[in-house]
């Protein structure tokens, strides 16, 4: 087992470790590659990222961010799971903010970029279901709004977006056309 942490402070910060590699003046940069072990038995080697618990104000944060391009384009930020072996099932993405004994809970918010230029069109968010090539259904996009036992149970609002000058958005809804033997 390898271990690196930072000492104990009695005021003022703890230390910091940093990881980097170094930069290139002609070439690519260096990368830096986190990865759980292999084995033969037994789950792989988990990759767990933790920040810090305080009793003072609100808990540390966990921050992903991709390189600029101060001439091309920035980075991405990649998040998925790898495909299944042949008698399992692919990994799970779960994304949940955690539970509140007083006040709100926290947000969980999708965002594209804006656009900032006239000629430039602003980021899309796309919901996609997998399909399927086997005799079950492709998958499922489900909202729900969430219940109260007091008060109102939680809304579900889609709004189209507004262009001053021009047209406002369209909010569509619809099924696609059913095959030979199906129907719509």
């Amino acid at each position: 087992q390898l271990h690196f942490s930072t000492g104990v402070t009695t005021k003022g910060s703890s230390g910091m470790i940093q990881v980097s590699t170094g930069v290139a003046t002609a070439g690519k940069a260096g990368k830096v590659i986190v990865s759980g072990g292999a084995g033969d038995s037994g789950t792989g080697g988990n990759i767990r990222v933790l920040a810090g618990i305080t009793s003072d104000t609100s808990g540390g944060m966990i921050s992903m961010t991709t390189g600029a391009g101060s001439t091309k384009s920035s980075g991405q930020v990649i998040v998925m799971t790898v495909d299944a072996g042949t008698n399992g099932v692919s990994g799970r993405l779960q994304f949940s903010t955690g539970t509140t004994s007083s006040g709100t809970a926290g947000l969980i918010s999708l965002a594209s970029g804006h656009a900032a230029t006239t000629t430039g069109r602003s980021g899309h968010i796309v919901l996609v279901g997998g399909k399927s090539s086997t005799a079950h259904v492709g998958g499922k996009i489900e909202g729900f709004a969430s219940h109260s036992t007091h008060e109102t149970g939680g809304s579900i609002s889609a709004t189209s977006g507004v262009a001053p000058p021009t047209s406002s958005g369209a909010v569509a809804l619809r099924s696609k056309n059913a095959g030979v033997n199906g129907v719509s």
